[in-house]
């Protein structure tokens, strides 16, 4: 399996001004901006890699060697849609589509596909590595907003602690543990990916 990113999400998954009252920053303090938005995408990605979640809408393809025995199963959760299903046969010269109504998608968390009833995977021998492609598009919404408030609380969490603590923290130091912080990551987590 591999992953290629094909339309990345147009807006932050956090806002800056939510960032900032987080922070106890006035709203026109504008000094700090480019260092909040970058850590604003740290911490975005963090809780991403950490839940194996995609949190704002994107678009990925994801490749994959051969056909499975009963389903694919999609990563990052909050499927919206599979946009397309190509192939790339042994004897043809480019990408053929798998007809849309010859398969049925389970969006959400589940984020499968299945051939629909009474069809099978297409048999044609394959060539290329990776000769399987399903474009999909996966995440709560367009804009900050649609993210749980949880997860929204968490990231500014991890963002306020990016910025107050700009430093390497020394290991040897005595470094609380937030069980409430792992708790709530876990909610959101998918543990199947």
């Amino acid at each position: 399996m591999r992953l290629q990113i094909n339309a990345p999400p147009e807006k932050p998954s956090l806002s800056l001004s939510s960032l900032k009252s987080q922070l106890g920053l006035e709203p026109d303090f504008t000094a700090d901006d480019p260092y909040l938005d970058t850590i604003i995408l740290a911490a975005s990605e963090w809780l991403e890699d950490k839940t194996s979640r995609k949190f704002i809408t994107q678009t990925w393809d994801i490749y994959f060697e051969n056909w499975p025995s009963e389903q694919f199963d999609l990563p990052f959760g909050q499927l919206q849609q599979v946009n397309s299903i190509q192939y790339y046969p042994a004897t043809g010269n480019d990408w053929v589509t798998w007809d849309s109504s010859s398969y049925d998608v389970m969006t959400g968390d589940d984020a499968i596909i299945k051939p629909s009833y009474n069809v099978s995977f297409p048999s044609d021998l394959l060539k290329n590595l990776y000769p399987i492609k399903i474009t999909f598009t996966c995440g709560y919404g367009n804009n900050a907003s649609a993210v749980p408030s949880i997860l929204q609380m968490l990231m500014l969490k991890i963002a306020a602690d990016m910025y107050e603590n700009r430093e390497i923290k020394i290991t040897g130091t005595i470094q609380a543990e937030d069980k409430h912080f792992q708790e709530q990551v876990g909610l959101y987590r998918l543990w199947w990916i």
